[in-house]
């Protein structure tokens, strides 16, 4: 895993530096002879030996001569990105805490003020990309950086100095510099109540017991108003065609229009959850859209493919409650796929296996986010991560047991597939999405 790598690197440039400290007032021992003396966590080759020794001269110059040691007791302080994983957090917590270099550093977060940090003349240590520290993000931003390089192509290391005096340090994994924050779950409300990692799971169940309510609350308003509960436009879907037939299999032009609707609302849902009201949102808005419309466009494919197959009757159409109900979870923190469903005129006999189909294509839709996050991970993108956050949501959305999800006839059809499949599909979205 990349940040552990990066979490070697940074155990072996401290330690280094600390073992060559006796000699830096005098005359510096090079890196190599210290390196020599230590089990190295991670592999190195020469010119990374011999700029770390460069790296921890430079460090001593920069503060009269102090050994490395009395530098970090004195003047260390590590910075943690607010948007490293709860995973590197945790990791980087642990490795910390148990190494004796690492508890001379003063503790602080990226929600100090940069100007607080960096008007002094201390040796900061700064954990994250621009996306995983807001420090980060504002040094890049201003082209404080002087030196930058890579080690084992994995770990990206910066450096530079600040306006007090002092000297900074960058690690970060290639996702801190390749992919972007998510910045609408920062904008999110529940911000207000509860620490930032904890909002995706709040936001999720908030979603879930509004997606639950709705029945309940049409079917009490239809008692109030004395009004009839509609099919869900399956009359007006069974009467009227207005399409083409492809290889015998119906091709409806509002079926089309419905499922552009649907990813519009879904591909814009998931770009805020990254851009937020940024100038980002709108490019990544047409990026998501276009990678949603995919999606639902090769499941519309599967379903005429099996209408025209078993001769039943499936169409997609949009609802603007669901996309209502979508685009308001954005705003909290999680993006309900609901703009839209399907309807169905199905035999008995043929129910199940339309039940199996859904488990299939929602089992590929989890999938298709476990391998972009893979993929990810070995090469970071931008846009990555908002592709991986749609597939896998896709899943987790219509795996729940609420109409008009998809869950419900999985449900149905076999409790114990379903219930496997909702409680492997809700920690593997969070894992990917939020927590590695």
């Amino acid at each position: 895993m990349r940040f552990f790598a990066l979490l070697a690197f940074l155990l072996l440039l401290l330690p280094l530096c600390t073992a060559a400290a006796p000699a830096i007032s005098a005359e510096p021992a090079p890196a190599i002879s210290s390196a020599q003396e230590i089990q190295l966590p991670v592999p190195v080759d020469e010119r990374t030996k011999e700029e770390i020794g460069a790296i921890e001269r430079d460090i001593s110059a920069s503060y009269e001569g102090l050994p490395i040691n009395r530098i970090i007791s004195e003047k260390g302080t590590m910075v943690m990105g607010s948007d490293l994983s709860i995973a590197e957090r945790e990791a980087l917590l642990h490795i910390t805490g148990d190494n004796p270099i690492y508890s001379k550093f003063k503790r602080t977060t990226d929600e100090v003020s940069p100007e607080e940090l960096l008007n002094t003349d201390q040796f900061l240590v700064i954990l994250g990309g621009p996306s995983q520290n807001h420090l980060t993000a504002y040094l890049e931003k201003n082209g404080m950086v002087e030196k930058s390089w890579k080690v084992s192509n994995q770990v990206i290391v910066r450096s530079g100095s600040t306006p007090g005096g002092g000297k900074f340090f960058i690690f970060s994994d290639l996702r801190g510099y390749n992919n972007v924050r998510k910045q609408g779950i920062e904008e999110s409300p529940l911000t207000a109540i509860m620490p930032k990692e904890y909002v995706p799971l709040a936001s999720f169940l908030l979603s879930i017991l509004a997606l639950a309510a709705i029945p309940v609350i049409r079917i009490y308003l239809a008692g109030i108003f004395k009004t009839k509960e509609r099919e869900s436009g399956r009359k007006k879907v069974k009467e009227k065609f207005t399409g083409i037939c492809l290889l015998g299999v119906p091709i409806r032009f509002r079926e089309l229009l419905a499922v552009f609707g649907g990813a519009f609302f879904y591909g814009m849902g998931v770009a805020y959850l990254y851009a937020g009201f940024s100038g980002e949102l709108i490019p990544m808005g047409i990026a998501a859209v276009a990678f949603v419309a995919i999606l639902y466009y090769f499941r519309s494919l599967t379903r005429w493919l099996f209408d025209g197959k078993f001769k039943t009757h499936t169409e997609y159409v949009f609802w603007g409650t669901g996309g209502a109900l979508c685009w308001v979870s954005s705003v909290f923190g999680f993006t309900l796929q609901t703009p839209g469903f399907e309807v169905e005129q199905i035999p008995k006999e043929m129910v199940n296996k339309a039940a199996v189909m859904k488990w299939a294509v929602l089992s590929v839709a989890m999938v298709v986010g476990l391998v972009i996050f893979i993929v990810n991970f070995i090469a970071p993108h931008p846009y990555l991560p908002v592709f991986q956050t749609v597939a896998s949501a896709i899943a987790v959305t219509e795996i729940l047991p609420f109409a008009p999800m998809p869950g419900v006839a999985i449900k149905r059809w076999n409790v114990w597939l379903w219930a496997a499949t909702f409680f492997t599909f809700i920690p593997i979205y969070f894992l990917i999405n939020f927590y590695v």
